[in-house]
């Protein structure tokens, strides 16, 4: 996979304001990079069943050469319960997105690709060993997740390379200080961009939607 090239999108949150304008421009600016492997590491909407369909419309434009892979957010899920949003997780999979529920993939060139549900403090459903389990117990390239609260699992298992989104960067950057909230039970330097647990290497993405106020 040397030479490769993937994109990541994160955290859409279709549903709150300029969330459509936002979408567009993201499933353009991954367009234009040509990618060989796209991935989006959850959160598509809010709160409500109703985002789905603006969502899915954005979203049926994005291409890349070897797949569209995703992971669900702990907001694809009804009031963060372990009910998927209705429609949703069908809409992804009819626009051409497959999702890596807690499990695996090697594609063609040998790239070990797996995701868990979202694992955050108020939903927990990332079930790396099922994951594992799809690779017969091999340990994947790339993993999935929603939340940077995964790593510390994934390092334990040997995972080189892990992605997730849900911070949000901490959106309030304090300067000399850091994000004062990330929404993650990690510490500060997990918030945003490459950071490192032993052997693995995390990246957290700054996501495309701002995070909501609670409704």
């Amino acid at each position: 996979w040397e030479g490769k090239r993937l994109v990541q999108l994160s955290d859409l949150h279709s549903g709150d304001p300029n969330a459509a304008q936002m979408i567009r421009r993201a499933v353009a600016l991954a367009n234009a990079e040509a990618p060989d492997l796209l991935v989006i590491t959850g959160d598509f909407v809010v709160r409500k069943k109703q985002e789905v369909g603006p969502c899915i419309r954005a979203l049926r434009g994005l291409g890349a050469r070897l797949g569209v892979f995703a992971v669900p957010g702990d907001h694809d899920y009804v009031q963060r319960t372990t009910i998927p949003m209705p429609g949703l997780f069908g809409a992804l999979r009819g626009a051409g997105l497959r999702l890596l529920l807690n499990d695996a993939v090697e594609l063609p060139g040998g790239l070990r690709l797996a995701g868990v549900g979202p694992g955050t403090h108020q939903i927990e459903l990332d079930h790396l060993e099922s994951a594992l389990a799809a690779l017969g117990g091999r340990v994947p390239h790339v993993l999935l997740a929603h939340s940077p609260d995964t790593l510390p699992r994934a390092a334990s298992a040997g995972v080189p390379v892990m992605l997730s989104g849900h911070s949000h960067g901490g959106q309030v950057v304090v300067p000399f200080y850091g994000p004062p909230i990330t929404h993650v039970r990690l510490g500060r330097r997990f918030a945003s961009g490459w950071s490192g647990l032993g052997a693995t290497r995390p990246y957290t993405n700054r996501c495309i939607g701002r995070h909501p106020s609670p409704p």
